[in-house]
């Protein structure tokens, strides 16, 4: 897979590999300044992870219900909004106990939009 931007590339093809090898994280924190493209590489990662070949290929399904926004097993909060509630993080609680549609559930939060109370709902 190619990044969207050229100094993703190689934490890109790192993630790859730990899926490949299914020694993947439970929990990553990805961390960037305003206009670095940190969120762009987490859509481009979590493209990646859902994809059945594992390079982003555009044609599996989970490829495809990824770029219709449709897909069962990712949710993604905060990124266009400009805080995240206690609500949202208890309906992402009772998302989470669902069993995956394909092989794993994609949680990501933009953290720096939650507030004191819907973090410690995370927590």
């Amino acid at each position: 897979m190619s990044s969207s931007y050229p100094w993703h590339q190689q934490d890109l093809e790192k993630f790859q590999q730990w899926f490949k090898s299914k020694t993947f994280p439970s929990a990553i924190l990805v961390r960037g300044s305003k206009g670095g493209g940190a969120e762009r590489f987490v859509l481009d990662w979590l493209k990646l992870s859902i994809c059945q070949t594992a390079c982003a290929c555009g044609d599996c399904k989970g490829c495809r219900w990824y770029d219709q926004g449709v897909h069962p097993d990712i949710k993604i909060l905060g990124f266009e909004d400009e805080s995240i509630g206690i609500d949202e993080i208890r309906e992402l609680a009772r998302w989470v106990i669902l069993s995956a549609h394909q092989q794993h559930k994609w949680a990501v939060i933009a953290a720096d939009k939650l507030n004191q109370a819907s973090a410690n709902a995370l927590l």
